[in-house]
């Protein structure tokens, strides 16, 4: 096993090789249907905006109970986390897809580094 110092940088806007793979693997699922309904319908919609509405109600932060408060705004942050990498994802891969198309593709991890779905044993 490499030692961490050994490993390729996880930065995308680092490792070309590392966000186009996760680019290109955002790019399928996010024309699969079940992921469509799941998280882009269920999870970024629905559910973020009732989150949001729990806090518009009046007096409902208010009259939350030990924890619940927190809860709520983590599940908002969540939400948000979860979309701020999927578009990290989206507009970094598409800069390394552009590079690689121009020529301009810098291989960042190393010859004998594994992709994500061999090192996770997929």
């Amino acid at each position: 096993m490499a030692m961490i110092k050994d490993k390729p940088s996880t930065n995308l806007m680092e490792n070309n090789e590392l966000a186009l793979e996760l680019y290109e693997a955002y790019e399928r699922l996010s024309e699969n249907k079940d992921f469509q309904t799941l998280i882009d319908k269920g999870f970024m919609d629905m559910f973020a905006k009732n989150q949001i509405g729990l806090m518009g109600h009046p007096g409902t932060i208010q009259t939350m109970k030990d924890g619940s408060r927190d809860r709520l705004i983590d599940n908002i942050t969540a939400v948000s986390v979860f979309e701020n990498w999927l578009i990290t994802i989206e507009l970094l891969g598409e800069r390394a897809k552009k590079a690689k198309e121009e020529g301009e593709y810098a291989d960042m991890t190393g010859e004998d580094i594994q992709s994500l779905e061999d090192e996770a044993g997929f």
